[in-house]
């Protein structure tokens, strides 16, 4: 059996031999239909959302986050004012969480 030995460096001279070890990476500008399976160099924020509503994230009960404060076991609450919704459905004003 091979025994490997590793030393040990300070933090900035390992991360010096990584850079050295990997090239620069190089970043280019192209067209958005030559883009498949590329990856982007930085950030890029839509101009508007899609859905333009806040939609529920999955399928289950739309509520007002508010009247679930203080809820658990030992303590649970009668919910009145619920909508049932599927996922993708837009929420009310009203209705700021989904329970599952």
């Amino acid at each position: 059996m091979r025994k490997i030995y590793y030393e040990v460096r300070e933090l900035g001279e390992a991360k010096a031999i990584l850079r050295n070890m990997c090239p620069p990476i190089k970043v280019e500008t192209i067209a958005v239909r030559q883009a498949l399976g590329r990856v982007t160099a930085e950030e890029i924020l839509a101009k508007r959302s899609v859905p333009h509503y806040i939609a529920a994230a999955y399928d289950g009960y739309a509520v007002d986050a508010l009247v679930t404060y203080g809820a658990s076991e030992g303590h649970p609450l009668e919910l009145t004012n619920y909508r049932v919704v599927s996922t993708g459905d837009a929420l009310e004003f009203h209705e700021t969480c989904v329970i599952p």
